[in-house]
């Protein structure tokens, strides 16, 4: 069984702590933070919420379920937001004016916030206006409005009444900005697959610009709503500041390895006998179950086993051009980290050494897609 299957199952056990537990470790093994979340949380709550739509579970075995992965995922934030994972929308949630009942508003939340959501909780007793503002606000992309008793779910229908009541805003072709510049350069050229282009080649646009709409107007005036999409070239300097030691002590492989083993069968762990881990070393765990030879039968246990690749200190020694050679690449990969399709143009460096170490400075000429 692998450990995203781990997570699931505990999960759908509603067992908070162990989930938590697991999640840690799959990060730990290096797992990626989406697979995590999509192959085991998300996963184990799948399972629970069809059990619940065929009257397997009820509400409270719900409920448990889902705090056990609200759990798994306060574990899994830093690391979503460290891979670039951004939420997939705005969500405003409440329960409506009169009604303070809040267990079904909070499992809605936990299971939107679980789906990537980013979730606004306006709490109990909401007053309609106070939803749309709060929509407003936050720029939300959906309303969600909570109400248990038969008295107050009319309220629902004032809350839908308020946010027809604002006013519409006074919408001209090219004024929406669907896609803004990410940085300010000239315009090199351009290409349009859906909405309105608002710049052409040759103009100097600004970060923050609007560089394609989402409204055009036809020959007659009637405004037609449409998707923003397509790229724009620009040309634009970047810069970057790297410090490289001419002199700096490394931990270097010696090729020696160690490995120890833990077994767990029925319930309990045994820890087989090892030679006694070095001082320092790259630790790497591995989860397997050991099968039957050649008639290929799982045995009815698990076995954990970790390598240890022992490490020394090693003082390294480079020159100006080997520092500057890795001040260069290191300033090209965070070039291309941020702008994947960059041109080169014109490159301008500086080097200077200051004692042990060289303060290497470039600013790259480039042409690349800067829509935002």
């Amino acid at each position: 069984m692998s450990l995203l299957e781990d997570v699931s199952l505990a999960l759908q056990a509603g067992r908070a702590p162990k989930v938590k537990e697991l999640v840690q470790q799959a990060v730990d093994e290096g797992i990626p933070a989406k697979d995590v979340l999509e192959q085991g949380l998300l996963s184990g709550m799948s399972v629970v919420g069809e059990k619940f739509k065929n009257n397997e579970v009820f509400v409270p075995e719900v409920l448990i379920a889902a705090r056990a992965m609200n759990a798994g995922v306060a574990i899994l934030k830093p690391y979503l937001t460290e891979a670039g994972v951004e939420a997939k929308g705005t969500a405003v949630i409440g329960t409506v004016k009169g009604d303070l009942h809040d267990i079904g508003k909070n499992l809605v939340k936990m299971m939107l916030e679980g789906r990537g959501l980013n979730v606004i909780d306006l709490g109990v007793d909401v007053e309609p206006e106070r939803f749309v503002q709060a929509a407003i606000d936050n720029e939300a992309d959906i309303i969600c409005c909570s109400a248990l008793l038969t008295t107050t779910m009319g309220e629902m229908k004032h809350v839908v009444e308020a946010a027809a009541a604002r006013p519409k805003p006074d919408i001209a072709a090219g004024t929406l900005h669907g896609i803004r510049a990410r940085c300010s350069g000239t315009v090199l050229r351009t290409n349009l697959t859906s909405g309105t282009m608002l710049v052409q080649p040759g103009q100097q646009v600004e970060a923050g610009q609007g560089l394609i709409g989402t409204a055009r107007a036809e020959r007659d005036g009637t405004l037609i709503f449409a998707p923003a999409a397509g790229t724009v070239v620009a040309q634009f300097e970047w810069s970057d500041t790297r410090t490289v030691p001419l002199e700096e002590t490394v931990q270097q492989y010696t090729g020696a390895c160690t490995r120890a083993y833990r077994v767990t069968a029925f319930g309990h762990t045994f820890p087989l006998p090892a030679a006694p881990a070095p001082e320092h070393a790259a630790v790497i765990l591995r989860h397997f179950q050991p099968e039957v030879p050649l008639l290929g039968l799982a045995l009815p246990c698990s076995v954990e086993e970790t390598c240890r690749y022992v490490q020394q200190p090693e003082t390294l020694h480079r020159t100006e051009a080997q520092a500057a050679a890795l001040a260069r690449l290191q300033s090209l990969q965070a070039l291309y980290a941020a702008w994947p399709d960059a041109e080169h143009i014109a490159r301008k460096e500086d080097c200077t050494v200051n004692g042990n170490v060289l303060d290497y400075t470039v600013t790259y000429t480039v042409a690349a897609d800067i829509c935002g």
